[in-house]
Parts: structure tokens; C-alpha cells; sequence
């Protein structure tokens, strides 16, 4: 039997023991004489490729700074991990511990960290892939090119590079991000005096 409701494009079930029509629904229509979409499944797995874009925004930024960042290209990426990350830990455990011995043995660790940063490239507005990060490689050239005159200057430049490099392709620069966030709300924090820093170090 032909659906009155959706214009015979269904078929109604034949009554049975006296039954009416109406207690078999179309099996098209249901009863409502409105047709389904057509089922092409397309429009399910949009909705199920927005709501994973939505849901991993993070996740994708992360993948955007990996392909801006120098740093993470693999040869790059392999150094900084077994010269520059590994050393330092082990470097820091000993310092950590007690002994003089273990301790001067941790500051040679420590220097050759710092050594192996200096065989990588330096961190610029060009090679890193965080927007913060441009913002660290410009406060540290005003800095150096202002500081002069003091020990250790070159050891410094490569201990920063190593904080821009680590805030660059680590999970710590939320953590980071905390700290500057407290200093920017801060009230009472306290800037430097007139005369600071030290004109004998410093070129205004």
C-alpha cells in the first residue's frame, strides 16, 4: 500500500487482523510524511573533524610552532636532547647531592652544557617558532648589546640562548609564562634605581 503522508514514495506494512493503517506506519516517513536526508555519512564526519579540531586547537598550535622552529628539525632536535637536556640533568643530580667532589664534577658539567650550546645555532626572531620566544631573542640582544665589561659574558649569552631554546621546544613555557604573568600583576615589585645598573657594566 502506497503512504498517504509522504506521497507513495514509502510503503505502508498491510493491515493485519483488522487492524487500520495507521497502526503500521510508513517505513520511510515513520507517520510524519517528511523524507530523511539521503545517508551519505559526509555531513557525520564533518562534524566529527570539527569537533577533534576544536577539542585539540592546542595540539595543532603545538604542531605549528614544531614546523616554524629551527630547533626542531631532527639533527637540531637530537643534539639539544643527548649534549645540551641529558648533561644538564645529570650535571644537576650531582650538584643536588652532597660532596665537594660531586659538586665541582656538576660545574664541569655545567660549563660543557654550555659549551655544546654555543656549538648550536643561536636563537633568533627568524628561527624560533613561539611568539613569546621573538620577544626573548629581542630582550636579549638590547641586553647584551648594553652589558659589557663584566666576567663571563660569553657563558651568559649561551646560558640565555639555552633558556630561549628550552622555552621554545618545551613544556615548560606555560610554567614560564606563569612567572611573567605574576610580575606583570605584581604591585610593589620594586624597578631599578637611577643609577642601576652599574655604569661600569652597562651603556645606556
Amino acid at each position: 500500500m502506497e503512504c498517504p503522508d509522504c506521497g507513495g514514495a514509502g510503503k505502508i506494512k498491510k493491515p493485519v487482523d483488522m487492524r487500520t493503517v495507521e497502526d503500521f506506519p510508513c517505513e520511510t516517513c515513520g507517520g510524519t510524511g517528511v523524507l530523511p536526508e539521503p545517508e551519505t555519512g559526509l555531513g557525520e564526519k564533518l562534524d566529527e573533524i570539527m569537533a577533534a579540531v576544536r577539542e585539540n586547537r592546542e595540539a595543532i598550535r603545538f604542531i605549528q610552532v614544531q614546523n616554524r622552529s629551527l630547533f626542531y628539525r631532527p639533527d637540531l632536535h637530537r643534539r639539544l636532547v643527548y649534549e645540551v637536556k641529558e648533561p644538564f640533568k645529570r650535571a644537576l643530580r650531582k650538584f643536588t647531592r652532597p660532596g665537594i667532589l660531586l659538586k665541582a664534577r656538576a660545574l664541569w658539567g655545567f660549563y660543557r652544557v654550555l659549551r655544546a650550546v654555543g656549538r648550536l645555532p643561536e636563537p633568533t626572531a627568524e628561527n624560533v617558532g613561539r611568539p613569546n620566544s621573538r620577544i626573548l631573542c629581542r630582550i636579549r640582544n638590547e641586553f647584551f648589546l648594553r652589558a659589557h665589561g663584566f666576567p663571563f659574558l660569553k657563558e651568559l649569552r649561551r646560558a640565555v640562548n639555552l633558556f630561549i631554546i628550552v622555552y621554545d621546544t618545551d613544556f615548560y613555557s606555560p610554567f614560564i609564562n606563569f612567572w611573567a604573568d605574576e610580575l606583570r600583576r605584581a604591585e610593589g615589585w620594586i624597578p631599578n634605581s637611577p643609577n642601576a645598573p652599574d655604569r661600569r657594566y652597562w651603556k645606556e
